[in-house]
């Protein structure tokens, strides 16, 4: 009986942690580190690239703004230095964090076409920077940001709710698309409709698609 047993028992019990999961997934989905680099998978990181360039900006965006909070991981923060920044910005910094941990996770260990799926369902910041993106207004002197300043701050007082809404949305594509100044808004724009078009055509034809 004892023979047996030892025959027919999987090699994960015999590891010094015996771990089913990772075994599992090593063995039967090939799952490791940089076990996907392979040129035939050349197509499944193109399908993930561009989330993980969104989140990887956002990360690089967020250093350059608050270099020293970020170095001192948010923790040994003087006074002085928490003056500086608002509260948002703060609270932002472990979410930036986890969501890039997710993506270099992404990018060297997982299949990495779920890269979009997992990020997407994953964490806020891919929803954050594109907001950002979208509403973007690129202004060249202090002149011009006080003059919108000013417009918004009459605006919001003569408006109603309603029309404060239809505000935002006309702003909002205008922003978005319009902008000639912001390209970043248009490629993801362009990106957005093309994920959603092609993924209906390929999913809803049982091909390679996540």
């Amino acid at each position: 009986m004892a023979g047996n047993k030892t025959e027919f028992s999987s090699p994960w019990c015999s590891q010094k942690i015996p771990m089913a999961y990772s075994y599992v997934q090593s063995h039967y989905w090939d799952v490791g580190f940089m076990r996907y680099y392979e040129f035939k998978q050349l197509p499944n990181f193109l399908l993930a690239m561009p989330i993980a360039i969104v989140i990887l900006s956002k990360f690089l965006h967020y250093v350059r703004c608050f270099p020293s909070y970020s170095l001192r991981l948010g923790i040994f923060v003087s006074d002085s230095l928490l003056r500086t920044m608002r509260k948002a910005d703060r609270d932002t910094f472990v979410f930036v964090i986890h969501a890039t941990v997710l993506t270099v996770f992404c990018i060297f260990f997982i299949h990495v076409q779920v890269t979009t799926r997992m990020l997407a369902s994953a964490s806020p910041v891919l929803y954050w920077t594109v907001a950002e993106t979208f509403r973007y207004v690129k202004t060249t002197t202090p002149e011009e940001v006080a003059q919108k300043s000013l417009r918004a701050k009459v605006t919001s007082k003569v408006m109603s709710i309603d029309e404060e809404t239809d505000s935002i949305d006309t702003d909002f594509l205008e922003h978005c698309w319009w902008e000639k100044s912001n390209h970043s808004g248009r490629v993801l724009a362009v990106w957005f409709l093309l994920y959603f078009i092609v993924g209906i055509v390929l999913f809803s034809n049982f091909l390679p698609w996540t």
